[in-house]
């Protein structure tokens, strides 16, 4: 039960679920277009809450962002959540070259130390800043973004298609 729990991404905010299954099937009707898009990642550290102007809150976490180096990641979907829980949030399916950065920079975030955080950002929104518990391996079928307090899913899915 540990091992299953430690290997979910659900961390903070951001909740990540690979998963083995295609998006539609059979039975499922028409499958939706793709909508495309992009983020940006990077690994920062977390920081003490006014230790400097680099340490901004992001969804809940403070992080060091002005050493981060983010790289795109390219969406082939994205999708808007509204009321998933407390907060809206997305889903995103990442193309190939989109899920090689993630599957890379969360092993630098494991290679980091406890204190890594996997920083995502939306245009010019950091949105989710999650510890890393060990890196994604496999091909990711879908992630999920949960938002900050009064941040739209539609906007941030705009933003996406826009990346």
């Amino acid at each position: 039960m540990a091992d299953r729990m430690r290997r979910s991404w659900c961390v903070g905010l951001l909740v990540l679920v690979a998963s083995a299954c295609s998006a539609g099937g059979a039975g499922d009707g028409p499958t939706p277009t793709p909508t495309g898009g992009a983020i940006e990642l990077a690994v920062a550290q977390s920081c003490t809450p006014g230790s400097g102007a680099d340490c901004v809150p992001v969804n809940g976490e403070h992080v060091e962002v002005g050493a981060a180096e983010f790289s795109r990641a390219g969406v082939a979907d994205a999708a808007a959540v509204p009321d998933a829980g407390d907060h809206d949030a997305v889903d995103l399916t990442f193309d190939p070259d989109g899920t090689a950065v993630l599957q890379d920079l969360s092993a630098q975030a494991v290679g980091a130390g406890d204190t890594a955080r996997l920083v995502m950002r939306v245009g010019e929104t950091l949105v989710s800043a999650a510890a890393v518990p060990e890196p994604l391996e496999e091909a990711v079928g879908t992630v999920r973004i949960a938002l900050p307090e009064g941040t739209s899913a539609d906007d941030v899915v705009e933003l996406i298609r826009a990346g």
